[in-house]
């Protein structure tokens, strides 16, 4: 089982959880991720901060 911290990642109108070692490692893996799916679906990714928030919703597992 992977070790880490469970982050809930909002974005806009969609929710990730991401398991993480930190916030900053949670928000590095959802950035890759949404990437990745954005060029696939060939759109842009337009990051806005003020709609982003990261709230770590467990503590190490």
């Amino acid at each position: 089982m992977e070790q880490g911290k469970l982050y809930l990642i909002k974005y806009r109108d969609e929710n990730m959880t991401v398991r993480a070692k930190d916030a900053l490692e949670a928000v590095s893996k959802w950035f890759v991720i949404e990437n990745t799916d954005r060029e696939f679906e060939g759109r842009k990714a337009n990051f806005s901060p003020e709609q982003f928030t990261v709230e770590l919703i467990n503590r190490e597992i």
